[in-house]
Formats: structure tokens, C-alpha cells, sequence
């Protein structure tokens, strides 16, 4: 949903500041989290230099999860039947 309303902005607006104040934001709370741990300099820019892109991933998580929700609705009634038996448990012994 945010990534649609962000998208709406910007196509409204024709204004990448939003997206890129989303960014910035994303960044800084990133580094935030890693800032008190103990890491090597280059592992700590590694990090930083990944930060923004976890965001745009994360939106893609959130687009797989979309569909995966829409496929379960529309197979509801065959789930809820089990009537799929290609999955199978099998117990390992150990």
C-alpha cells in the first residue's frame, strides 16, 4: 500500500523528493541498528552501502507476500479441504 501511495505522489507530483526522503530516512535508521555493534570498518561500509537497497527489497517481499495472499484466497476452499495431497510429511529419523 505505501509503495502504491508513494507511486501516486510521485506521478502526481512528478517529484522524486519523496522517494528519495524515503530513502534517506530508510538509511538512517539502518545505520542506526549496526552502529553499536563491533564490526570491522569495512564490514561497517558494506553495510551502509547496502542500506538503501534492503528497502526496494523489502517492497518485493511485500509484493510476493501480495500474491502469495491472493493465490490462498482464491484456493481457499481446496486448502481448507485438503484436497491437494501432493504434500506430504515425511519423519526423519534421527
Amino acid at each position: 500500500m505505501l509503495l502504491l501511495w508513494i507511486l501516486g505522489i510521485i506521478h502526481h507530483f512528478a517529484d522524486f523528493s519523496t522517494i528519495f526522503a524515503i530513502l534517506g530516512l530508510y538509511y538512517l535508521f539502518a545505520m542506526a541498528t549496526f552502529i553499536p555493534e563491533d564490526l570491522k570498518f569495512w564490514e561497517r561500509i558494506r553495510l551502509m552501502m547496502a542500506a538503501p537497497f534492503a528497502y526496494l527489497i523489502l517492497y518485493l517481499i511485500n509484493v510476493v507476500d501480495w500474491i502469495s495472499l491472493i493465490r490462498c484466497l482464491f484456493n481457499m476452499k481446496r486448502i481448507a479441504g485438503n484436497e491437494d495431497k501432493t504434500a506430504k510429511w515425511q519423519h526423519v529419523d534421527r
